[in-house]
């Protein structure tokens, strides 16, 4: 699994955001203890978003050492950056 770009994206640019489930922190920290693969961020001290069931292609973005993209947490939200040029097909990480 994973995220790709659709298209050509210039550096510093917004490409999305990943939405899902408001719940707690403890709530996420238990759900993810039975998880092969977590698509939950926490947003807060209090709050994460479980992105599980959520249909945003970018919850499929992986982790990477030398990552394309950033993930901002702004007003609860999470939104992904570009942090360089990405082609058409190239994998959002």
């Amino acid at each position: 699994h994973g995220a790709f770009a659709a298209e050509q994206i210039p550096p510093r640019r917004k490409i999305g955001e990943i939405r899902g489930e408001l719940i707690s922190v403890r709530e996420a920290r238990r759900r993810a203890k039975n998880l092969k693969r977590i698509m939950i961020i926490e947003v807060s001290d209090k709050r994460a978003i479980d992105a599980s069931a959520s249909s945003d292609p970018l919850r499929f973005a992986n982790h990477s050492c030398s990552p394309n993209a950033s993930l901002r947490i702004r007003q609860g939200r999470i939104e992904i950056y570009s942090i360089r040029s990405l082609e058409s097909g190239d994998e959002i990480t």
